[in-house]
């Protein structure tokens, strides 16, 4: 069983090295906790151009005993902005009139690989995503291989839409190192419900309102 997990992992899952990061920022739209927030992007992913805007930013806590931790800022930007729902319940199904997302992590403090794992279990759950589909596996296998995060610098998770139909997952870890996972029909939106989906914290649940009405 676990010989047969890895090689669906290996045949969904490619690695190559990212040149300056697969999002390139443009404009500003201020700053939270230094962070610049960009008004839109071009994503370059294996040589697929997209033009992005931010539909809004935000800051990730996370309670430790009595105490909120600053993990990262998000900004997450769509192709779409206009197809785009602005609302907590519906904005994760407008994604399927995306070509794009992308989400950008930029973190203010390191956080382990394994952690970082174990939260997107948490939310896949919460998303009713299968944790055994093995293009889920192997984007967990991608967050795992990929490393600790590293604060100050980023993570990015783009979301592709190709023309015939199959849909991609590109996630780059902090040293700008990719891994791109294709998936089946529904696999960027799993993957992005993450953070505009159903949340199981409260400081999930801020992110996600900063993340869709925009701040």
């Amino acid at each position: 069983m676990k010989k047969a997990f890895f090689a669906a992992v290996a045949a969904l899952s490619l690695s190559i090295s990212a040149q300056g990061g697969v999002l390139q920022h443009q404009g500003s739209n201020g700053k939270i906790e230094g962070v610049e927030i960009s008004a839109t992007a071009k994503a370059d992913v294996n040589g697929r151009q997209y033009d992005l805007t931010t539909t809004g930013a935000g800051l990730r806590n996370k309670k430790v005993a009595i105490l909120k931790v600053k993990v990262y800022v998000g900004q997450f930007l769509v192709t779409d902005v206009g197809s785009f729902v602005r609302d907590l319940d519906g904005a994760v199904d407008s994604l399927d009139n995306m070509k794009a997302v992308a989400m950008r992590m930029s973190f203010l403090r390191s956080v382990e690989s394994e952690k970082l794992v174990d939260a997107y279990k948490l939310g896949m759950e919460a998303n009713n995503l299968n944790l055994s589909a093995p293009d889920v596996q192997a984007f967990l296998q991608a967050v795992q291989d990929g490393g600790d995060a590293q604060g100050g610098q980023d993570m990015v998770v783009v979301g592709e839409k190709l023309a015939d139909g199959s849909e991609v997952i590109t996630y780059q870890n902090s040293e700008g190192k990719t891994w791109t996972v294709n998936g089946a029909p529904g696999f960027v939106k799993g993957i992005m419900s993450l953070w505009v989906g159903n949340t199981i914290e409260k400081e999930t649940e801020e992110l996600k309102k900063n993340l869709i009405l925009g701040n």
